[in-house]
């Protein structure tokens, strides 16, 4: 969780196996994943409205340690993927994150200033990229990461509710992820 789907099989598994296991290991995890995809996941509650508000106004885009092969077909089953103009996942030719390749590439793309770009995550890799890419942050309380690490990373914001991040945009005007929008 977080730094990719190999780094998990990797944690998962006691030291010593070679190589080629682990390989065999995260190809089974994938192919595992992949069959049972969206069985439990759903969007956070109050999520989709948050999605919609944003989308209206500027483009969103998804940075994943996800395999991307996953990632997308997770976002259409969820069909949360009309929301996003790119969802670039572990295997798009980006370093995952922290590195903030990925970023600087989409903000380039659309003239955008990092400064005024919002990475909005709910785990470590995810603040260290907004820092990495010169970005503020918001970290949302609710994933998988516990609200006290989140807060050790300096985000600009540690968000709570969906709403939240909602306020912190109305708040914050200047907050665009990329300008002019390109669709």
């Amino acid at each position: 969780m977080g730094d990719g789907a190999a780094r998990l099989v990797q944690r998962a598994l006691p030291d010593g196996f070679s190589a080629d296991v682990l390989a065999r290991m995260i190809a089974d995890f994938r192919i595992q994943y992949a069959a049972g995809l969206c069985v439990e996941t759903r969007p956070y509650p109050g999520i989709e409205p948050v999605l919609q508000r944003f989308a209206s106004a500027m483009p969103l885009a998804i940075f994943t340690n996800k395999p991307s092969e996953l990632a997308r077909p997770l976002l259409r089953q969820l069909q949360l993927d009309h929301y996003f103009t790119h969802v670039i996942g572990d295997g798009d030719g980006y370093a995952r994150k922290p590195a903030p390749d990925a970023g600087r590439w989409l903000l380039e793309r659309h003239g955008g200033d990092p400064g005024r770009a919002l990475v909005v995550g709910d785990g470590v890799p995810d603040m260290r990229f907004a820092h990495a890419l010169g970005a503020r942050a918001a970290a949302v309380s609710w994933g998988y990461s516990e609200r006290d690490r989140l807060a050790a990373e300096h985000p600009t914001w540690t968000v709570d509710r969906p709403e939240e991040l909602v306020e912190i945009a109305l708040a914050s005007p200047d907050i665009v992820l990329a300008s002019p929008l390109d669709r």
